[in-house]
């Protein structure tokens, strides 16, 4: 082992999916080369640090002499090496100046910016807005170590992400707010309540403090609304609580008491931090526990829908004979269903239309809105995702946005432009792909539209349903408080569809079926077989055999039926992460179809000109979305940006926010939800067990337009078929429409 002391001026990797770095170490004393640390044991808080580490000196064949890590420890005082390192990295400041700076306060560099900062002026070219500027980015930057460091007294990857989301929910008194209650951290996405526990532990709180069980609570109905469910029943809630809040002893685990999960309850309940309900369910009481905000949202939600039911709709005039018209202009015919769908979309201030594949809901949305126009009615409509307002505006021939869009979001207050007190200005408004609403959005439309509209739920309750709380379709379908109309007859020319025909197949619990080998279809099934044991001497799927046929797949694609490779062709996967989830795909294919490119190399991951790629995060500066899927037209590695075109426009995507992105030949079901694509071929392997479900192989199987290609085990696809988790969601919104909505007429 070797020892060296020095400081870490540079950090040349980071992972956002692994704790492994490479940073560079100016060693002590004059004259020494910067030495390459590589580990996975270097923290991001020692950047400008003087730290000491312990490891050996290696020689790599690719990289040369590089220093292997295996202890980093930050020593006492930050030096003046380690503060000069930090200013000349300051905009508009370079290492001239820094060095300038440094040669005139000597030692009492640091104290100098962190106290005196007007004392800065003395150099030559330091102004004073720009001494300002130093302070201010030394007291931040300070703020951001503080609050890595606390981070890491946790035991809580202390990334730059991380770091982010925690100032940005906390603000300046962070570390104070989160000393006086470590459980705040639980409301940061990916933080669970176990992570806050370890450093709660770390600072002095008792684990019999009662706002760590009140904060269980809390995190727990959290959790939950993010699984879908709008409450838990007291019972489950307390089942629950006494897990999560068990106590470590020498003798094994220890759950929370019975009666200290109730008096937590009613505790939070007294103070109206949980709202809890009775209600009869199919005649038997139950307590239904609920965050204050989702029971807000289901009542909110069922009232607004019965003041629009209770708003008189006058039939338009003439309905019928526009409806001729409009079947000659479009060149279709419709069923009496679709007649039937329109008329009632056209007189009821709420309607559902609802079906599966090829029963005709894209003739039907163009047909209405033809008819709504030819009536004078003024028609707004929207989808939730910016793929899915694409694809409506491509069939329909009328402009679509998203419903954000439609609402015209703020994201710095997070509202909504039209709303309650400002309406949009409409007559009719068509959301579609409605199943992918959660209560939240809904209520956000139903606040917006004015009294007088017509609105019209279009989707199929057999997808995948909302990532967050409710599952509003359904229960506007379920409640019988509105009008539904389901399309359940198979147009000719979708008949002969195997994609279609497994959809029903789907849609009944009967597997997909495949033709034989050598024969034409749309729908093949590529099966995989077992492969090595799992850790627990089960046989699993083989991945490898994937991996490996996914080059012969592609050219057959490319070369016998002509699909372009990087466009056409997405894989679908049930997960994100794993050896069989879609980031393990996505540089495989990416070296098949698009081996040679221009490329860049940002925290881990290789970009390339001409790959496909999705953005993770909303970005409203850039006006991309998460899940919005663009095309890397050219690379300028001078002015630091990625040229992007997502749905259409052109984006400057700066490298420093390359993180938000992934490559996505290979996506999950979910983020696939709305879109269609030429070819899809869908992986289910036993990997994928927890997340096996009849709405993710339906959903996966109808995103193919052309050919949908089953690269999976015949034993994931029986799971995935007979297995129904969306039944078990906690929603009432169905009940209380049924108790303040009178049935339609």
């Amino acid at each position: 082992m070797e020892t060296l002391r020095g400081t870490i001026v540079k950090f040349r990797f980071k992972s956002e999916t692994s704790t492994f770095k490479i940073a560079e170490l100016e060693p002590e004393g004059k004259g020494q080369a910067v030495v390459i640390l590589v580990g996975k044991n270097i923290d991001q808080s020692n950047l400008d640090m003087s730290v000491t580490v312990t490891g050996n000196m290696v020689i790599n064949d690719k990289y040369g002499r590089q220093f292997e890590v295996t202890r980093c420890v930050r020593n006492q005082q930050v030096g003046l090496k380690a503060t000069a390192s930090w200013l000349k990295r300051q905009e508009g400041i370079g290492p001239k100046l820094a060095q300038a700076i440094s040669d005139r306060f000597g030692d009492k560099l640091r104290d100098v910016i962190e106290r005196d900062w007007f004392l800065l002026c003395k150099v030559k070219r330091i102004s004073r807005p720009m001494a300002t500027y130093i302070h201010k980015a030394w007291v931040e930057n300070l703020l951001i170590r503080e609050v890595q460091l606390l981070l890491l007294e946790g035991g809580i990857p202390a990334s730059d992400k991380a770091v982010s989301k925690v100032l940005r929910k906390f603000g300046d008194n962070a570390i104070g707010r989160i000393r006086d209650n470590p459980y705040r951290l639980t409301e940061i996405t990916g933080i669970g309540f176990k992570t806050a526990d370890v450093l709660a532990r770390k600072i002095g709180w008792s684990p019999q403090r009662p706002e760590r069980v009140e904060a269980a609570l809390a995190y727990i109905l959290q959790e939950s609304a993010d699984q879908g469910h709008s409450f838990l029943h007291r019972h489950e809630l307390i089942s629950k609580v006494r897990q999560l809040a068990s106590i470590e002893r020498d003798t094994g685990i220890e759950l929370l008491p019975v009666k200290d999960a109730e008096e937590a309850i009613d505790n939070v309940v007294g103070r109206k931090d949980i709202v809890q309900e009775t209600v009869t369910i199919d005649g038997q009481v139950s307590l239904l526990c609920y965050l204050p905000k989702y029971r807000d949202l289901e009542v909110t939600a069922a009232k607004r829908i019965a003041e629009l039911q209770s708003m008189p709709q006058v039939p338009p005039n003439n309905i019928d004979k526009i409806l001729k018209k409009v079947e000659v202009k479009l060149n279709i015919e419709l069923s009496s269903q679709q007649r039937d769908a329109i008329l009632q979309a056209l007189t009821h201030n709420c309607s559902v239309i609802t079906g599966l594949p090829g029963t005709g809901k894209t003739s039907v949305v163009r047909a209405l809105i033809q008819t709504a126009n030819l009536l004078g009615l003024k028609v707004f409509v929207c989808a939730p995702t910016g793929r899915a307002a694409q694809r409506l505006q491509e069939v329909s021939g009328f402009e679509a946005k998203t419903i954000h869009r439609t609402l015209e979001y703020i994201p710095k207050n997070d509202t909504f432009t039209f709303n309650g007190s400002n309406p949009l200005p409409c007559d009719m408004l068509i959301v579609d792909e409605a199943s992918m609403l959660d209560l939240e959005l809904m209520v956000a439309i139903l606040e917006a539209v004015p009294d007088s509209c017509s609105v019209v739920w279009i989707g199929d309750i057999n997808q995948l349903p909302s990532i967050g709380a409710g599952m509003v379709l359904r229960d506007l379908i379920n409640s019988k408080r509105v009008h539904v109309t389901v399309l359940d007859k198979i147009f000719r020319q979708a008949e002969g569809s195997l994609i279609i025909q497994n959809a029903h197949r789907i849609h009944r619990g009967e597997n997909p079926v495949f033709p034989v080998k050598g024969s034409k279809a749309d729908s093949y099934l590529i099966p995989v077989p077992k492969g090595t044991s799992n850790v627990s001497g089960k046989a699993v799927d083989n991945i490898d055999y994937v991996k490996a046929n996914l080059k012969n797949i592609y050219g057959r694609l490319q070369s016998v039926y002509g699909f372009d490779p990087i466009r056409d062709i997405q894989m679908l996967t049930p997960m994100r992460v794993g050896q069989a989830g879609y980031l393990a795909f996505n540089p495989i294919i990416q070296d098949i179809v698009n081996p040679s490119s221009a490329k860049i190399e940002v925290n881990g991951q290789s970009f390339r000109l001409n790959d496909r790629v999705m953005q993770t995060l909303n970005d409203y500066d850039l006006d991309v979305f998460n899940g919005d899927v663009g095309f890397i037209k050219s690379i300028d590695t001078l002015a630091r940006t990625l040229r992007i075109e997502f749905l259409g426009q052109t984006v400057d995507y700066p490298f420093s926010n390359v993180s938000n992105l992934v490559l996505s030949y290979a996506c999950s079901v979910h983020k696939a939800q709305g879109s269609e694509f030429p070819v899809t071929i869908l992986v289910l392997l036993s990997h994928h067990f927890v997340m096996l479900d009849r709405n993710i192989i339906y959903t996966a199987n109808t995103r193919a337009r052309k050919m949908a290609i089953y690269l999976s085990s015949k034993t994931a696809i029986d799971i995935a078929v007979k297995t129904q988790k969306v039944l078990n969601r906690n929603s009432l919104l169905a009940l209380r429409l049924r108790n303040i909505v009178p049935k339609p007429g």
